[in-house]
């Protein structure tokens, strides 16, 4: 038997009325601590953007640092804060070490890759989406983001991109990340001198390399304060750059 609908009457009229208030209530609370938790968020980032600001671009010098180690240090800082909401217990490291050992007759020869940063997504629990599908051997299986940091304006030349491949070891298990102090604005197009069939090879055999410059690190940034994390950043860029 189906159940009858109980009449409207001023008692349970009230009750709906409060009911509604609580509702509302409720969610004008959640929108005040999303706001406050922007403002947070934007605050740590402005921070960031200012001291990435005060560090020249090329080779000269901050407080006595050279410039580049000085962008190395700040690109750390941004990725770990931009990066932590997105794993359970986030590390990145930095001057990663690594050689390749060649034995040339009786000639031994060290080849040093030491790699600006290195982010260990498949060693670490994810906790959004798609570093969790990044890393879960379902569709992929990344080990590792190897991050070069390029104090420079200068274009990424042929040479940097074939020190990034050395850097990422086997077949799809890295994605390499240049951070750029290139300006789009300057009209400076990357990869310009590189031919069109040589990036396509690099990513078909495996090895996916992308550049990100001024502007879209500024996107990246903008992303964490509206969503608390990067999942959404990295999904766009990932699937749009590397994935298809």
């Amino acid at each position: 038997m189906q159940g009858k609908i109980p009449p409207l009457n001023n008692e349970s009229l009230a009750n709906r009325e409060r009911l509604s208030t609580g509702i509302s209530d409720t969610a004008q609370l959640e929108t005040v601590d999303q706001e406050k938790a922007e403002q947070s968020r934007a605050e740590e980032v402005l921070e960031l953007i200012k001291e990435l600001n005060e560090c020249p671009p090329g080779k000269g010098k901050i407080d006595g640092k050279a410039a580049w180690r000085a962008f190395e240090e700040l690109s750390e800082k941004s990725l770990t804060l931009i990066l932590k909401n997105d794993f359970k217990d986030f590390r990145i490291n930095p001057q990663a070490k690594d050689e390749d050992v060649i034995h040339d007759k009786d000639e031994v020869i060290v080849i040093d890759k030491r790699k600006d940063l290195v982010i260990p997504i498949g060693a670490m629990e994810a906790k959004t989406s798609f570093f969790k599908q990044l890393s879960d051997g379902k569709k992929y299986k990344y080990e590792r983001l190897v991050i070069d940091c390029k104090n420079t304006e200068k274009l990424i030349t042929a040479d940097d991109l074939l020190q990034m491949f050395s850097y990422m070891e086997a077949p799809n298990t890295s994605i390499g990340i240049f951070l750029s102090r290139g300006k789009k604005e300057k009209k400076r197009l990357y990869f310009d001198k590189i031919p069109l069939s040589a990036k396509k090879k690099f990513k078909d055999l495996g090895y996916p390399i992308l550049v990100f410059d001024e502007q879209t690190q500024l996107e990246w940034f903008q992303a964490y304060i509206k969503d608390g994390n990067s999942n959404g950043f990295i999904s766009k860029n990932i699937v749009e750059k590397v994935a298809k």
